[in-house]
């Protein structure tokens, strides 16, 4: 739900509206409790019948490129191929596509513009070095969901070699902050990759301990305290044909580790 939106009322007469993926567990919480009440229409958009917007026969290529169908409601739907990777941003198109159709403006026109959006700096970047070593440079930031996300991507992509996560501390999490890290750490292990690397403090550690509990080989798993500490360690030992993911809050640096295996 952190990616909802809200069309507010315009001189042109655009009814207010809320839109979010259907699939969402607090969607029903915030549409019936919240939205409707004050007279804010709700629009739900995702991969279920019913949706106003919905994606249709959704897959990833090698480079975790989405394709799919798009199709609304009254009938109209095209044919989308992203440049951007991942399934999380499939959400994104449907929640702008709706609101583009709700504001009267040319979905074709609309959908062509996203579909030739490119990454920005530090999301998503995927960049290759002169070893041949492939880094998907996500350091601008991180939250539980988004470090699920990246590693659902990394776990897809086309690898010839080992598919390794360098993954850092999350900050602005709270009272939840440790059960969080280690819901992460536990995630990463699950996604059976062949070396997990923890970054950081206290946090780091707590990513570490859960990914062991939840059986990943303690071969696999490696713990720095450091940046520094980690691009000595693993710059020399990376070579040609793994794929790196390199993720964590802005805070914790983790963009200089992409830089210095790139380089």
């Amino acid at each position: 739900c952190a990616r909802m939106r809200d069309a507010s009322t315009a001189a042109g007469g655009v009814e207010r509206t809320l839109v979010m993926p259907s699939a969402c567990d607090l969607t029903a919480f915030i549409a019936d409790g919240f939205a409707r009440p004050a007279g804010v229409a709700v629009e739900l958009v995702g991969g279920r019948e019913g949706d106003a917007v919905r994606a249709e026969g959704l897959s990833l290529d090698s480079e975790g490129l989405p394709s799919f169908t798009v199709r609304c409601a009254d009938g109209w739907a095209r044919e989308v191929k992203l440049n951007l990777p991942g399934r999380k941003v499939v959400d994104d198109f449907l929640i702008a596509l709706a609101l583009i159709w709700r504001a009267g403006a040319d979905r074709d026109a609309a959908a062509e513009a996203i579909e030739r959006m490119e990454h920005t700096a530090l999301r998503l970047d995927v960049r290759a070095s002169s070893r041949g070593v492939r880094v998907i440079d996500d350091s601008y930031n991180a939250a539980p969901n988004s470090m699920a996300s990246s590693l659902d991507i990394l776990a897809t992509m086309a690898c010839d070699g080992r598919r390794v996560a360098v993954l850092g501390q999350m900050g602005e999490l709270g009272a939840e902050e440790e059960k969080l890290h280690g819901y992460t750490g536990a995630y990463a292990a699950a996604k059976g990759l062949d070396m997990l690397v923890f970054i950081g403090g206290h946090l780091a550690d707590v990513m570490a301990e859960a990914a062991c509990t939840m059986g990943a080989s303690e071969d696999a798993v490696h713990r720095f305290a450091t940046v520094d500490d980690a691009v000595a360690a693993l710059k020399p030992v990376l070579a040609a044909g793994d794929l790196v993911l390199v993720k964590a809050s802005r805070s914790e640096g983790l963009d200089r580790f992409a830089k210095e295996v790139l380089a």
